[in-house]
């Protein structure tokens, strides 16, 4: 579409906008609330964000009240330092990708074919099974903190990466098995009744619907890996060497570490962590809508 294209289409929904509040004020009136209520929502959120990017990339020792909303210098020092002097484009990186990665497919190996289950077996009480699920996740984690603390002291898992994995995955296990359910319903169950017929056992009929269930399988990988890789309390509680730091914790010890909070290092490191969640998200946006929202991915 052309620039004179899109500034009469942009004209033609303004003059038909105008029309539609002189007929229908109440209606003009709900929707002028809720877009602003949505664009300071919006700006509430992006300001701090851009803050820390601005952060990131001044000199050092430069960052003033109030902030500049356009820096005047641009350097690289931040990072620069972040990369020769920490180890967090290193050793915490890595734990959290192992964190992040082994939780997701912890969590797809128990909530797909538990999600299966629920949607294509006739089980008793179901439905009072799938709320107790969900239920479960509703137990504040601070509840649990001391219990947990215990048994995993027991059986000697404190003070390892794969204690994180476990907690992290129980966590998000209930919403992937709701997730995964809700897409399988959508799934016709006749696609399995023809594989059955040509001779395929219960098993092979259900890695024959998986591959439609990509859109879902997807949403909550990275749901998982994203509430895997943002967890702070869980490492913090049930780790204590520094060579199994997650990246969160790093980033809580390097300020106390400094005592005075170096916010320029503190911007360039934050933006380091965002970068995986980012290439993730880009790369399979259109599965992750298309998973939530029950659509099928045509991509």
């Amino acid at each position: 579409m052309s620039v004179q294209q899109k500034l009469l289409e942009s004209r033609y929904r303004v003059r038909n906008g105008v029309e539609y509040a002189k007929k229908h004020p109440e209606n003009a009136l709900l929707r002028g609330v809720a877009v602003a209520v949505l664009v300071s929502a919006a700006i509430y959120f992006v300001i701090p964000l851009y803050w820390l990017f601005v952060a990131a990339f001044k000199p050092p020792n430069t960052i003033g009240f109030p902030p500049d909303i356009v820096p005047s210098t641009v350097s690289l020092t931040n990072f620069e330092t972040i990369l020769a002097q920490t180890q967090f484009v290193g050793q915490y990186l890595v734990n959290s990708v192992i964190v992040a990665g082994g939780s997701a497919v912890l969590v797809l190996a128990i909530a797909t074919p538990a999600g299966y289950a629920f949607s294509r077996y006739d089980i008793r009480y179901k439905n009072y099974l799938m709320i107790a699920i969900l239920f479960v996740q509703m137990i504040p984690f601070l509840a649990m903190i001391i219990p947990l603390y215990r048994i995993f002291s027991i059986v000697g898992l404190l003070d390892t990466l794969l204690v994180i994995v476990i907690v992290a995955s129980a966590n998000t296990i209930p919403v992937g098995t709701w997730l995964i359910k809700g897409y399988f319903d959508t799934v016709p169950e006749g696609l399995e009744e023809a594989a059955r017929v040509g001779g395929a056992s219960r098993f092979q009929a259900f890695r024959v619907i998986i591959p439609l269930a990509k859109p879902a399988l997807g949403a909550v990988t990275i749901y998982a890996f994203v509430g895997a890789w943002n967890q702070f309390v869980i490492p913090l509680t049930f780790t204590n060497s520094e060579a199994k730091w997650v990246y969160p914790v790093a980033l809580y010890r390097f300020i106390s570490r400094q005592g005075v909070v170096n916010w320029g290092l503190l911007g360039a490191a934050s933006l380091i962590a965002m970068l995986p969640i980012l290439v993730l998200f880009v790369t399979f946006q259109k599965q992750f809508v298309a998973g939530l929202t029950g659509a099928e991915y045509k991509g």
